[in-house]
């Protein structure tokens, strides 16, 4: 499953909304033209960007727990690299990679389409993500 940059940025748009952030939304909204996209926000459930970031950081804890090698490891996850917990470098952007909220994303999304396929979220559906 991908997506395209309208599809994220319509996802940043509605996280923006439904956590109170009207200017941020409406500048965001403005800059990214999303009123010219063909998304239809009432096909994308709420929370879903919190929703796919959540699935994400359970995928990648999943991958680490089983090991390359099969054998459960202890790890933590944090938003910048698998291993050690978050400082305030690491929300600073020091040591951060710049695609880590990407992969946790695209992660996020294949643990999604792979509960839709085997229908654990319902029947299969057709979303815009």
């Amino acid at each position: 499953m991908s997506f395209s940059s309208d599809e994220v940025n319509f996802l940043v748009y509605r996280y923006l909304q439904e956590s109170g952030f009207a200017h941020s939304a409406y500048t965001f909204g403005i800059e990214s033209h999303i009123s010219q996209s063909n998304i239809n926000g009432a096909l994308v459930p709420p929370a879903a960007l919190l929703n796919i970031i959540q699935k994400g950081l359970q995928y990648t804890e999943a991958e680490i727990s089983i090991g390359e090698v099969g054998s459960p490891i202890e790890a933590e996850i944090s938003i910048g690299e698998v291993g050690g917990h978050i400082s305030q470098s690491d929300i600073n952007g020091a040591l951060v990679p710049p695609a880590s909220l990407l992969n946790i994303v695209q992660k996020g999304l294949q643990y999604t389409e792979a509960e839709i396929s085997i229908g654990e979220v319902g029947s299969p559906i057709s979303m815009v993500l």
